[in-house]
């Protein structure tokens, strides 16, 4: 190789580019240092130590490039979401499916075996308030329905018992949603340890009465009407009906079609969940039916059997405070597919009082 000679002063000319041991504009290596061997030769590692592997990156930062350009960091956002942190397993993001509830809320559930437990938690933890609701809201309407219904079956009018029975069908049902409504405010403040008085759910249910009466009649005129038409429309809208108006008028003041929305987004574990209610309340309304019949006598016409009705309608109570936990808790199950995560017992609580 071709040496220069060296200019005034002793220095060493700036070699070109391409000669080896030289970095790219830069000084002078000399042999030996910085890992550069002398013309000529081959590169080799520094005698004794093992050549160095890169270290680990950390969980988010992009893998780095070498040091020549070193790459910004990107935007902060937090850890990236499903990103197991110090060797525990990671929660998914709050929106998306699967998201973490605690297991022991005591009112949303995730799979059937919670909706099973919360739902007969709900009648073990509340049902000495709920029976006073229902004895207080509900009953009353049964026994005026009962009057007007023997009323009608005394005098022997045809016109006259359709017209009572009908009344005293709206009367009952109206004690029925007014009962639920009740019942959901205060079910839901006891299971988030919060007491309340059964005159402060009395008047909740009371602001709350004029919706949840037309929204009623409304969806069960709509249910009544698919039973005629077709079963299958009515059966659909009663499971709709039953799975969530009450929890969409109580909680979010919304109308029939939040009911749909809440309810097709899981169609079928709802409806297997419901079924499984409807089967065992079928069973215990027919057994009482039974009794009452053998005891008071039915469809007789006599004051015997008007007395029956309504002591079967009184039996016929804690199906409804067994009922009160099916609707809370599966619509607060369909509240927690709907937006995983976000929703508790005690959003829940906040949304009665917005």
């Amino acid at each position: 190789m071709t040496s220069y000679p060296p200019p005034p002063g002793g220095n060493d000319p700036q070699r070109g580019p391409d000669d080896q041991g030289q970095p790219y504009g830069g000084a002078p290596q000399q042999p030996g240092q910085g890992g550069y061997p002398p013309p000529g030769q081959q590169p080799y590692p520094q005698p004794g130590y093992p050549q160095q592997q890169p270290y680990p990156q950390q969980p988010g930062y992009p893998q780095q490039q070498g040091y020549p350009q070193q790459q910004g960091y990107p935007q902060q956002g937090g850890y990236p979401q499903g990103q197991a942190y110090g060797g525990y397993a990671a929660y998914p993001a709050p929106d998306q499916p699967g998201a973490y509830i605690d297991p022991a809320d005591p009112l949303v559930a995730t799979d059937f075996d919670q909706w099973m437990r919360k739902g007969l938690g709900v009648f073990t933890r509340s049902w000495q308030p709920l029976l006073l609701i229902h004895l207080a809201s509900y009953v009353p309407a049964v026994i005026l329905g009962g009057l007007l219904t023997l009323i009608g079956v005394l005098t022997q009018s045809i016109a006259l018992i359709i017209v009572l029975g009908v009344i005293a069908a709206v009367l009952i049902v109206a004690g029925v949603l007014i009962a639920q409504g009740v019942s959901i405010y205060y079910v839901t403040h006891d299971a988030a340890g919060q007491q309340v008085t059964l005159a402060e759910a009395f008047r909740f249910g009371a602001g709350r009465a004029l919706p949840l009466l037309g929204w009623g009649i409304l969806a069960g005129i709509m249910t009544f009407v698919g039973f005629i038409l077709l079963i299958l429309p009515g059966v659909y809208l009663s499971l709709v009906f039953g799975a969530t108006l009450v929890g969409v008028i109580m909680y979010e003041r919304g109308g029939i079609d939040r009911c749909f929305s809440l309810f097709n987004r899981r169609f079928w574990p709802t409806v297997g969940r419901l079924l499984l209610y409807g089967v065992a309340a079928t069973i215990y309304y027919f057994v009482f039916t039974f009794l009452v019949g053998a005891i008071f006598g039915t469809g007789d016409g006599t004051v015997l059997s008007g007395i029956g009705s309504i002591v079967l309608q009184i039996l016929l109570v804690p199906l409804s405070l067994v009922g009160v936990g099916v609707s809370v808790v599966t619509y607060a199950e369909l509240r927690h597919w709907e937006a995983p995560g976000q929703v508790h017992t005690p959003r829940l609580v906040g949304e009665l009082h917005q």
